[in-house]
């Protein structure tokens, strides 16, 4: 019985993928198309604003220095509280994670509207008169608002 039961799986599966198209509801296809327009011109504005701020992020965390952060922060964010962020930030890196050597981007990750971007980010710490490497995976999410703007959403570190 069940070597039969998995000798029809695949032919199961292959008959719930085959549909009739009587129905004539060929209207969605445009939506669809539209759809995917909009979403590959979002995810090209997400890249793109997400590859401006890592660079400026990378050149802040290895010069320790928050003004070379600044042109890739939104103007509404206040900046002496992005100034201490940054600052708690940095100690936080320092002690825990070292110096920061590499910056590699990986994969995105989408989800309707929003887009994480995802970084590995290669830190190298020394420990007991030896260098250890630390990867830590850094995402930037975006989101595409129904304007088409694409804005930052949030940033961080992926933590275990």
């Amino acid at each position: 019985m069940k070597k039969t039961l998995f000798l029809l799986f695949p032919a199961l599966l292959a008959l719930t993928g085959c549909r009739s198209s009587e129905t004539g509801n060929d209207v969605a296809k445009p939506a669809a198309a539209q759809f995917v327009e909009q979403d590959f011109v979002a995810l090209q504005k997400g890249k793109t604003l997400a590859d401006h701020y890592m660079e400026c992020f990378t050149a802040a965390v290895k010069q320790n220095d928050f003004s070379l952060l600044q042109p890739a922060l939104s103007a509404k964010l206040p900046i002496p509280k992005q100034r201490a962020h940054f600052a708690d930030q940095m100690k936080w890196i320092s002690e825990k994670l070292g110096v920061l050597k590499e910056a590699v981007y990986l994969d995105v990750f989408r989800k309707g509207a929003l887009c994480e971007y995802v970084w590995k980010l290669t830190f190298e710490k020394e420990s007991g008169g030896k260098i250890a490497p630390i990867d830590l995976p850094y995402i930037v999410r975006t989101v595409c608002e129904p304007d088409g703007e694409v804005k930052i959403l949030m940033v961080g570190f992926v933590v275990r």
